[in-house]
Order: structure tokens, then C-alpha cells, then sequence
């Protein structure tokens, strides 16, 4: 065993265990510089876990940042709450905007006549309708759909008569064309009508005098050009558009959701590989495919790495959804690659699709889960050029093609047959309006029979004036007068009504939050139990937006024998049983109100009959003849 001994030399009197002990502690140096060096070290990495620590912290705090919408949020302010309230999205465009209130919502009532007492006597009714005024045959324009989606600038326009009258009319608090008519019509010091003809404004001359009859701006504002009624002419004429103009036409900016008299076109989601909303075949001459062209109008979008996550894919947004004919026309030109050529129709109402090739063909297959091909009214269409038809009525005016829930009426002719024996007849083209049918008959009578809108404005009222036998009123081609609900075989008062025509209001593009007067749906989970028993819970989130989106989770819920669809009156939501069971199918809110506010909760009234649940927005409430005003 060998090691080192210490003490004092017994000769020498050295003390060498001092010196030895010295010397160890010099030697030992370089060990304490790489001990203190460790504990450096050691201090750093505990400084660089707490920076680390601290970062991470960082991180999951800053995560919610990864959004776009945080940086786009943005907040309104109204100055005066009282009159106006505002609130602004992640898409508002910030900015100043300045309000002028022209008039205050106000509610609408109507009284009855009065009655004997309220517990005794019986009222006779037999039903009460309630129904949106959107079901209405007439419509008013605003100011904002004109010139294509671009509006018309407010300001005043001076009206100088054939007389030598002068008026200036302020229109600058003007919203819709009535307003601009009401406001021309009753300006007192010139002698003039305004109207609305089709698809633009007229006004007329009627002071009967010599001079000029003169429409121009007043200041900066370019409201009389807009409206295209600036001008000069001889006195007793009329100032209007030149040939070929409208006021309103479709546009590059004219809103989907305007289209077919605001029921608009309904679309996917769309996304990463999303199904085609509908399908493009291109054929050659001899009919042998070239190309199917998948047509997606939701948004665009890949996955692609996720810079904060290794290893994870994030959905990146190539393409917005289309909201305009514009973004229409061009993702149509887009994903079919130059085979097809989409474009606004010469008439300014209608979209065409064309083969760009010569001899080439074109078919249009819906897609798998929608109505988007029908909603352009193009489905199963075939041809090299293939037209959308009408999608735009005129002012203040709707497509018939939209009665009866949306299935139209035939084009056809058919006779009226006056009482005192005299007839004409009366043509139905497709595509006209209901205006125009009304005008037709109108012209085609020579004012002794009138046609106009109902009451109820819901349907078309037919009155003879001649006297004699029967108001008879047939078909000759096609079923127009049947489908416009004014066929009779004789009717010796000489006034046919057509009832309710069923105007489409609602529609797959229809907003959730546009239902019940602007109350909307609300969110919730809807349980639907089919015909065998068999029932599935789905949930109605706030990504739901629109009625095609309700129909499609519905439709997907594949436990239960069930189909949803837009109902044959075009006003709800129809629900059908496709199980073949014996039991009535149910709908049934398992939270929230959902089912119940779309108009489908309950269960089938007659399963042996028909299986359905009809969400009509339509109410009906029925009367017994003896019950009291206080009963009904």
C-alpha cells in the first residue's frame, strides 16, 4: 500500500506536510477552475430552462394570434345608439360612415270590424293565414341593385316641364325605386309621371306645353344620369334609357344571393378535394367525352405543413367562395381549363356556357349532395351553348318561374273568353314575369277584363267588366292558365282568383339567420327518429349558415331512413320518411329550439298516408264556425 506522508523532518525541521499540502493545492487548481467552471455552466442551463419555460409560456399565449380573424377584428361605434346601432365583423372595412335616417321601422296591424260580444256569439271564421311577406308577387327594388350592382349616387335632380314649370327633387334620402317615384309623382310645380317600365324608369311630360321637357343633375351628384332619366326632349315626351339600356341587368358585381328573386344559388363548403357542386361533361362531335370538369363554388383550399407543429398539416385558403356572377364566371373558366366559356347573357339576365371548341358539347350533371346546377336552372341541360334562362326580374317585379314552389308555369297560350261573348288570347313565354303576364293580359284585353295582383298580393285576380254569361278562361297550348291557378270553365260574377301561386321564397341559399322575420334558428341538437324506430341526434352549430346546410346534416345522419328537401310550396323544409316502417317519423329538439323554429318538430300527422313532416313557414290556424271572438 503506498501513499504520501506529511510531518516534520526530524533533522531538518522542515514542515513538509505544508509544503506538500501547498503543493497538492497547486496542483489541484486546474480541477477547481473546471469545478467552478461546472458550476457556471450549471447556472447558465438553469438561466436557459427558465428563458425556455418562459418562451413556451409565450407561445401557448400567442397561439390564438395564428389566426387571421384577430388582426381583422374590428368594432363599431355609432354615434347616436339611439337612432342607429351598429356592429362590425372580421371582413368590415374600417372607415368612416355617415348615416341619414329617412324613416324608423314601424309594426304593422290591422283591425277587424266589431263584434256583439267576446264569449257568446260565434265569428263564422273559418281560418286564419299568416305568412311572410316575402310570398308576395311584387317586390320593391332598391336603389343599390341598379347599374349592375352599382347603385345609384344620392343627390337631387331638377325637373323642368313643358311649361316652363321648375322642381327640384331631393332624392338623396331615396332606398328604393318607389321612393324615387313617389318623390317625382308628387312634385307639385311641374306636371309630369314617373313609372316603372320593365326593366327601368320613364317619366313623362304632361304639362301640355311648348317648351323643352328637361331632366338634369343638380351639383356634384350624378343621381339623374344614374337613373338614366337625364335629358332633353320636345314637350310631351318621355326621358328614359336609350335603346338597349336598363336599369336593371346582371353584372360582374350582381350578387348570387339576388339571383332568382333573392333565392340565390346554393353551394358546398368546398375546401381540400371537395365535391364537385356540379359537373361540366365536354363531348366531341361524335359524342365521345373530352373532359369532366368538376365545378367547386366553395372555397379552395390545400393542406399544407404546419410551420409550428412537425409533422402536422394545416388547411391553407387558395380560394374564397364566390359571392358575385363575377367570381361565378371566373371559377367556371378556371376549373374547366378553356374547354368552356362562361359569360353574362346579350339580354343581360342570363348566364351562358359555351364550348370553346367547335363541334364540342356540353352536359351538366348536378352534384352529388346539392341543387347548385338546378338553382342556375341548368341541370341536365345538354348543348354547345347552354343558357341559365331569366335569373332577374325586373323592377319591382318576380319570375313566374318561381310560382308554385318553384316549378313555374308552362309556357303556352291560352283564351278569355269574356261574358258577353267576345275572346282573346293570351301568350306565356318562358321566362316572363309576373308583371309581364299581368300586362299581357291586360294589352291583350282592351281594358275590359283587368288583371292585377290579389288582395293578398299572393296571387293574380282576373275581373270582367262585360256583362252577359260566363268568364271562361282555357288553355289552348301548354297549361299557363292552370298553372297560374285562373283556369274556369265558367264563372258568371266575372271574377277568378288564383289563390295563393306558392311564390319560392325559401331556398338551399337561404340564410338561417334570415329565417322568422330575422330571428333566425338559433344552434342546438335535433334528434329525428324514422318510420322503424331508429333515431340519430345531429347538432345545428353556428357553422351552419344556410337551409341547404341543415338539409345536408340531416341527410347525412345515415342511421335513420330519412330525406330532407326544400317542401313543394318553396316555404320550409320538408322531412320524409325513406325506412318503409309502420311508425310516424319524429323530429324532436334535444336542446336548443332548432327543429322547432325551422318548423319541423312534431311528428308525421297521417304516416299511413304520407310520412312527412312539412316545415311550412306558412301557418294555417283553422276556426270552428260557433267559436267565439275570445276562443279564436
Amino acid at each position: 500500500m503506498s501513499g504520501i506522508t506529511t510531518g516534520v523532518g526530524l533533522f531538518s525541521g522542515i514542515d513538509t506536510a505544508s509544503l506538500i499540502d501547498q503543493l497538492i493545492q497547486i496542483e489541484a487548481r486546474p480541477r477547481r477552475l473546471v469545478e467552478q467552471r461546472i458550476l457556471e455552466l450549471q447556472t447558465q442551463q438553469g438561466a436557459y430552462l427558465d428563458i425556455n419555460s418562459r418562451l413556451l409560456a409565450l407561445k401557448s399565449a400567442a397561439a390564438a394570434f395564428n389566426r387571421d380573424r384577430v388582426f381583422k377584428a374590428a368594432k363599431a361605434t355609432s354615434s347616436d345608439p339611439t337612432k342607429v346601432s351598429a356592429s362590425a365583423g372580421n371582413t368590415a372595412t374600417p372607415g368612416v360612415f355617415n348615416f341619414t335616417v329617412s324613416r324608423l321601422v314601424s309594426t304593422q296591424q290591422r283591425m277587424s270590424k266589431g263584434f256583439v260580444d267576446q264569449d257568446v256569439t260565434g265569428v263564422g271564421a273559418a281560418s286564419f293565414t299568416f305568412e311572410s311577406a316575402k310570398a308576395r308577387l311584387d317586390s320593391e327594388t332598391t336603389l343599390d341593385e341598379l347599374n349592375g350592382g352599382l347603385g345609384v349616387s344620392r343627390g337631387s335632380i331638377r325637373i323642368t316641364d313643358s311649361a316652363g314649370g321648375v322642381a327640384v327633387v331631393d332624392l338623396s334620402t331615396a332606398v328604393t325605386v318607389n321612393d324615387v317615384i313617389d318623390a317625382i309623382n308628387q312634385a307639385g310645380a311641374v306636371k309630369v309621371n314617373a313609372r316603372i317600365v320593365g326593366h327601368h324608369i320613364e317619366v313623362d311630360d304632361q304639362a301640355g306645353g311648348a317648351g323643352s321637357f328637361i331632366i338634369e343633375d343638380v351639383g356634384q351628384a350624378n343621381t339623374a344620369s344614374d337613373l338614366k332619366i337625364a335629358g332633353t326632349v320636345a314637350a310631351g315626351g318621355t326621358l328614359g334609357p336609350a335603346v338597349g339600356q336598363e336599369l336593371l341587368f346582371l353584372s360582374t358585381s350582381t350578387a348570387l344571393a339576388s339571383l332568382n328573386d333573392g333565392a340565390g344559388v346554393s353551394f358546398g363548403e368546398g375546401g381540400v378535394a371537395a365535391p364537385a357542386d356540379f359537373k361540366i361533361v365536354v363531348k366531341d362531335a361524335g359524342g365521345a367525352t373530352v373532359a369532366t370538369h368538376n365545378i367547386v363554388l366553395g372555397k379552395i383550399s390545400q393542406l399544407v405543413p404546419d410551420p409550428d407543429n412537425p409533422g402536422q398539416n394545416i388547411e391553407q385558403v387558395q380560394e374564397t367562395a364566390v359571392a358575385t356572377v363575377g367570381d361565378l364566371i371566373n371559377r367556371i373558366n378556371s376549373q374547366t381549363g378553356g374547354d368552356v366559356v362562361a359569360s353574362i347573357g346579350a339580354d343581360g339576365r342570363s348566364l351562358e356556357l359555351t364550348a370553346a371548341a367547335g363541334g364540342n358539347t356540353l352536359e351538366i350533371q348536378e352534384g352529388t349532395t346539392g341543387t347548385t346546377a338546378a338553382d342556375l336552372n341548368i341541370a341536365g341541360a345538354t348543348g354547345a351553348t347552354i343558357s341559365t334562362g331569366r335569373i332577374l326580374a325586373g323592377i319591382n317585379d318576380k319570375l313566374a318561374s318561381n310560382l308554385n314552389g318553384g316549378s313555374g308555369v308552362t309556357a303556352g297560350q291560352f283564351t278569355v273568353t269574356r261574358r258577353n261573348g267576345t275572346a282573346f288570347t293570351v301568350t306565356v313565354n318562358a321566362g316572363d314575369s309576373v308583371r309581364e303576364i299581368v300586362d299581357a293580359i291586360n294589352t291583350a284585353s282592351g281594358g275590359d277584363v283587368t288583371a292585377s295582383l290579389n288582395q293578398a298580393g299572393n296571387g293574380i285576380t282576373i275581373v270582367d267588366s262585360t256583362t252577359g254569361g260566363n268568364l271562361v278562361i282555357a288553355d289552348t297550348t301548354g297549361t299557363p292558365a292552370a298553372d297560374l291557378g285562373i283556369a274556369t270553365a265558367g264563372d258568371a260574377d266575372g271574377v277568378v282568383d288564383s289563390g295563393d301561386l306558392e311564390f319560392r321564397y325559401i331556398s338551399g341559399a337561404t340564410l338561417l339567420d334570415d329565417l322568422n322575420g330575422g330571428a333566425g334558428v338559433g344552434t342546438g341538437e335535433i334528434t329525428i327518429v324514422d318510420s322503424k324506430g331508429v333515431s340519430q341526434t345531429i347538432s345545428i352549430t353556428s357553422e351552419d349558415k344556410t337551409v341547404a346546410d341543415v338539409i345536408r346534416k340531416i341527410n347525412g345522419a345515415a342511421l335513420v331512413g330519412i330525406n330532407a328537401r326544400i317542401n313543394d310550396t318553396g316555404d320550409g323544409i320538408l322531412v320524409e320518411d325513406t325506412a318503409g316502417g309502420g311508425l310516424a317519423i319524429r323530429v324532436e329538439d334535444k336542446t336548443g329550439a332548432v327543429a322547432q323554429r325551422l318548423g319541423i318538430a312534431g311528428e308525421a300527422a297521417d304516416p299511413a298516408t304520407s310520412n312527412v313532416i312539412d316545415g311550412s313557414m306558412e301557418k294555417v290556424v283553422t276556426f270552428d264556425a260557433t267559436d267565439t271572438l275570445k276562443q279564436v
